[in-house]
């Protein structure tokens, strides 16, 4: 029986059909890279130290190009993407640094895809407005920007902020439904107030309502005091770890369709349960030291850190020196919608 993992690499294709292959963009299955590299682990864990990424954000932050204002960001990409389409950073999450400078504002605009921004540095005066909504921007707070949500960025304070982006941009790229519409913000419909989700398990009856239809959570903001008291009143597991989702309150699914994003608390000296999924995962250090084992690579961080958990391989974290938080953001609502999620946990 022939071994279909492995490619074949004697040419027996004659000179003049190998020509009609490549003059027809014709590729013979044997030849084909996809299809003789079934489960090869490709991508492995990366990092991005925030020690070399904060002088490369400020050095960029000098430039005063208009096209460089409106997208001031920073992508870190996988080092082994395929093409110079791939910019995602694991999987097919496309994620960076972004920073607006005092006196500037992002103008609004709105696109089919998903994205996130959590706020890494920030002295105050700066908000997002997402359809309408004002949303204030202060450390460790997460900001939502559903697809074809209205949003713009402004910086009325004395100082930058870097904010953390990640989006769903490289599945619209496969997918083709990419898009952007520039504003002002037009057809913006109304937002129920984040008071009225204030009582836990208490929630507004919105049977036939327009709000009932939307697939994304109504809370655009999600204060960093909101989730680190949630995230200390959840009971620890077996391994100390502590791990709170941040989700839509009308359907108790994660607050955007596309993107599962958590927080994970660990206790110093104790490693996490191993775990692998079908999903990649992104991990930003909130605060805190420590370690992870993903796959054969070893990874040690410190805050602001970004580094990444490719699908498919074993992970497990420890802090180092006291407690650390990280926030996560995964595909795992990706594969879960299309019947392909797995996950497993070690010892």
């Amino acid at each position: 029986m022939s071994d279909h993992s492995k490619p074949v690499t004697e040419d027996v294709v004659p000179p003049e059909l190998r020509q009609s292959y490549k003059d027809n963009s014709i590729v013979p299955l044997w030849e084909s890279v996809p299809a003789t590299s079934f489960g090869k682990q490709i991508e492995e864990a990366q990092i991005w130290r925030w020690s070399t990424m904060l002088p490369i954000i400020q050095e960029t932050a000098k430039m005063r190009a208009t096209h460089v204002l409106d997208r001031r960001v920073l992508l870190m990409t996988n080092p082994k993407r395929l093409h110079v389409w791939d910019e995602a950073g694991t999987g097919p999450l496309m994620f960076d640094f972004q920073c607006v400078m005092p006196g500037e504002r992002a103008g609004a605009h709105r696109h089919p895809m998903n994205a996130l921004r959590f706020v890494v540095q920030c002295t105050g005066g700066v908000k997002s407005i997402v359809d309408g909504k004002d949303c204030v921007m202060e450390p460790g707070d997460l900001i939502l920007t559903p697809g074809w949500c209205w949003h713009e960025h402004v910086n009325e304070g004395k100082d930058p902020i870097i904010w953390l982006d990640v989006l769903d941009v490289m599945l619209h790229h496969f997918l083709g439904t990419t898009g952007f519409q520039p504003g002002p913000a037009r057809d913006v419909r109304p937002q129920l107030a984040d008071s009225a989700f204030t009582a836990a398990g208490i929630v507004p009856k919105l049977d036939g309502s327009d709000h009932a239809s939307r697939s994304y959570s109504p809370i655009f903001r999600y204060p960093w005091v909101d989730a680190v008291r949630a995230l200390v009143a959840s009971p620890a597991a077996p391994d100390g770890s502590r791990e709170v989702r941040y989700g839509n309150p009308l359907t108790g699914g994660p607050s955007m369709d596309l993107i599962d994003s958590t927080l994970l608390q660990l206790e110093s000296g104790k490693s996490t349960r191993k775990y692998k999924s079908s999903a990649a995962a992104m991990c930003f250090v909130v605060e805190g030291h420590g370690v992870s084992q993903i796959g054969e690579k070893t990874i040690e961080w410190s805050p602001h850190d970004v580094f990444t958990m490719p699908a498919n391989l074993w992970a497990s974290h420890q802090a180092k020196g006291g407690t650390a938080r990280i926030f996560q953001v995964s595909t795992r609502e990706i594969y879960r919608r299309l019947g392909l999620f797995t996950e497993a946990f070690g010892e």
